[in-house]
């Protein structure tokens, strides 16, 4: 039986595609969301330890949020606006604040690019907190 056009063109498409686009690497351990976590946050069933916990992952990925999959974006829209509650995300903002702010002394000794990571938090802390009047 013969070959049809179009599933050659398909295969050699995907071929092409893998010979220039190598497969992205895993994520370290440690990085991504807890669907659990995000679930109880978005019920105002988060609290504590684990609130602490969501606010690291939570600043761990955002950095790179775009280039992360549809599912990590759904988890993020769910931490960023949970039904539409944004003191619920202004609390997570601050656990987060407080989170990078332990790390921010680590992480410039580590490498000189995040040196002024402090004062990046200290100013984000600042916008927080200002948003947070206006609700």
């Amino acid at each position: 039986m013969r070959e049809k056009p179009l599933s050659r063109i398909g295969d050699e498409l995907a071929r092409l595609r893998d010979d220039v686009m190598p497969e992205r690497p895993a994520p370290p351990a440690g990085f991504g969301i807890d669907e659990a976590l995000v679930s109880r946050f978005a019920d105002g069933e988060l609290s504590g330890q684990p609130e602490a916990d969501l606010a690291g992952q939570v600043a761990r990925v955002l950095p790179c949020h775009w280039s992360q999959s549809n599912a990590y974006a759904s988890l993020m829209t769910q931490v960023m606006d949970p039904d539409g509650e944004p003191r619920k995300a202004v609390g997570l903002a601050r656990a987060t604040a407080a989170w990078l702010r332990e790390v921010a002394p680590r992480a410039g000794e580590l490498d000189h690019r995040c040196a002024d990571l402090g004062e990046v938090v200290e100013r984000s802390e600042k916008d927080i907190e200002e948003a947070a009047a206006e609700l």
